[in-house]
């Protein structure tokens, strides 16, 4: 990793001499391919030759200070025992030497950068004076630098893993747009298991990546306990006109609700409330966007979302429409605060001039969209409530719930409604527990949701 110092163990292994000196080089960042990204620090005696009579010198002839910090550097080393008659016996020494480096910090969004330390002109000798071979069976240690800016899973390689990287990952599986070399090995990163320190590319990239790369958005770490590189794209509210959406969200003790006016298509949302002091326990987000995803910290009291379609399918057109319901128990709605929004339009762009309102408070008797919200609760027991939005009125409107069968259970209502929000309760005391369905049709309209009985 960037900017960080590390020590790397030389061995001496299957000596077959008693060994009372020996010399060699360290030419770092010398290779043709390498970038000059380390600095060499130290040498020190390893505890193999630890005893005060094995004396180690050594001295480093450093090429120009590039701006990292780095330089080509040749180091002359050399090991040898005051005592005559001492040596090494044969045999193995895993603990010989001990060499320390840094790695430069690196320029932002350069990963992968490869450098090397390599060993020549080693040479050893007997206390007699007779030489000893030391050739090395590998005398190249081949290190690549990674950088802090979260660069595994950052596709577009704009210096944050977010919702814009798991939209690419989706275009990519359904054959929308696929990713061009780089993107791919920023988006190949599965299997990474938990505590390992790094991952294991399989070469493709699938539903590992986009689960995986989900899961670091949502819990701020990636698998090696690394958090997340934080980033931020919404703006204070203005007046001034210019801005490409203004998003209204609606915090109340039933939830959080928020509307918006967009130039632009949305393709996705990222979305994060902090002083959220509930758990959202078994939250089922319904957006428009397809589907939501959260995850909460307790400790920070932190909610975190993702709305975007894993399908690739669903997205928000322009104009004033239904964002998201996140329907939970909220006692102190106004303690609530938006940490971080990222809105991602339908050509794949971040919006940045977005205007935010927030009210502490029910949205308007008068909704601008029809919208069937998820049911709550869900998992439910005995019964439920079913909420939608009418923006106009409707010669007929039916909300029916069908069994996993398809088979009509019920039909709540089936009249005409004039526009606004209605609530109707499914009492499912006679029905099985098992999945449902639940249908909103008009003559302009047809959404269907999915709803869980527990008894």
């Amino acid at each position: 990793l960037e900017d960080n110092s590390y020590t790397d163990v030389m061995q001496l292994m299957n000596l077959t001499d008693s060994l009372h000196a020996l010399q060699f080089r360290l030419q770092v960042n010398k290779e043709i391919s390498d970038n000059v990204i380390l600095t060499f620090e130290n040498i020190q005696k390893g505890s193999d030759v630890s005893d005060s009579s094995w004396i180690l010198q050594y001295t480093i002839t450093r090429g120009p200070i590039t701006p990292n910090g780095a330089s080509v550097d040749e180091v002359f080393i050399l090991l040898y025992n005051l005592d005559q008659g001492v040596g090494l016996d044969p045999g193995d020494y895993n603990n010989l030497l001990k060499v320390n480096y840094t790695v430069a910090d690196l320029a932002a969004l350069q990963d992968s950068l490869k450098s090397t330390i390599k060993i020549t002109n080693a040479e050893a000798s007997t206390f007699q004076g007779l030489p000893i071979n030391i050739t090395p069976s590998r005398d190249l240690l081949t290190i690549f630098a990674r950088n802090r800016v979260s660069w595994m899973g950052d596709v577009n390689s704009d210096g944050f893993l977010d919702i814009l990287d798991l939209i690419m990952v989706v275009d990519h599986i359904v054959n929308i747009d696929s990713l061009d070399t780089n993107e791919f090995l920023r988006a190949d990163i599965a299997p990474w298991l938990p505590g390992t320190s790094s991952p294991e590319p399989d070469g493709i990239v699938n539903v590992q990546e986009l689960s995986l790369i989900q899961n670091i958005i949502l819990t701020g770490f990636f698998p090696d306990g690394t958090p997340l590189e934080s980033s931020n794209f919404f703006t204070l509210p203005k007046s001034d006109g210019d801005e490409d959406v203004k998003i209204t969200f609606y915090i109340n003790k039933k939830g959080i609700k928020a509307y918006l006016d967009s130039k632009f298509g949305i393709r996705g949302a990222q979305i994060e409330f902090a002083q959220v002091a509930d758990d959202p326990a078994n939250l089922i987000i319904n957006t428009d966007l397809g589907q939501g995803f959260y995850h909460y910290l307790v400790e920070d009291k932190l909610l975190r979302t993702l709305l975007y379609d894993p399908l690739g399918e669903q997205y928000i057109e322009s104009g004033e429409h239904f964002l998201v319901d996140m329907p939970f128990e909220l006692n102190k709605p106004e303690e609530v605060t938006l940490d971080k929004l990222i809105l991602v339009d339908v050509t794949r762009e971040k919006l940045k001039k977005i205007q935010v309102e927030i009210i502490y408070g029910n949205p308007p008797l008068s909704p601008s969209d029809f919208i069937l919200y998820q049911n709550y609760p869900n998992p439910f027991n005995p019964g439920t409530t079913i909420e939608f939005s009418l923006p106009e009125d409707v010669g007929n409107a039916k909300l029916s719930i069908y069994n996993a069968l398809g088979e009509k259970v019920t039909e709540l209502i089936n009249t005409s409604l004039k526009a606004g929000t209605y609530q109707y309760y499914w009492n499912a005391n006679n029905a099985a527990t098992g999945i449902y369905f639940y249908e909103l049709k008009t003559n302009k309209f047809v959404s269907v949701k999915k709803m869980m009985l527990l008894k």
